[in-house]
């Protein structure tokens, strides 16, 4: 732990100890990414076992960074950027990959109706073709074109 802070590659003591409890199951380039990016031991594993629920694709950072293994700063930016491809659902706590969410809410919007673009697993938040919800409806969408699927055709949204 002393060799973590030492050499600055963790920020504190708590972070250190996350580090040491996380290296038994990951490498420890990847559990030094994942105490900084969280709060706690739990935060931390289950930010290195993030799965896409769409096409059960599991997005780990070991593998991206294994192409950077010679470059500890280079490889915690790549593994940074790989999990910023996973999508939280806006009302739930469901998960998928950025392109896995691009092609869902492209289909709602297209060949459906904006009212079906809820989550594809719960279909969360419920209700949004009600009159008496047309404020939460509308937030709700706001949110959504808030998400910026960059590589989405405009031609749909």
């Amino acid at each position: 732990m002393r060799g973590l802070l030492a050499t600055g590659r963790v920020s504190s003591y708590e972070k250190a100890e996350t580090v040491v409890q996380l290296v038994t199951a990951y490498c420890e380039e990847d559990a030094v990414l994942a105490a900084e990016a969280t709060e706690s031991f739990e935060a931390a594993e289950a930010y290195l076992q993030q799965e896409c629920e769409l096409c059960t694709g599991a997005i780990k950072p070991k593998e991206v960074g294994d192409l950077y293994m010679g470059n500890f700063s280079l490889r915690m930016e790549m593994s940074q950027i790989f999990l910023m491809q996973m999508v939280k659902m806006l009302s739930c706590n469901h998960l998928c990959c950025r392109e896995c969410a691009k092609n869902y809410f492209t289909v709602c919007i297209r060949d459906k109706t904006i009212a079906d673009a809820g989550c594809p697993f719960c279909s969360e938040p419920k209700g949004l073709r009600d009159d008496q919800n047309e404020d939460k409806a509308s937030e709700y969408f706001v949110k959504l074109v808030g998400l910026s699927f960059s590589k989405y055709d405009p031609s749909t949204y």
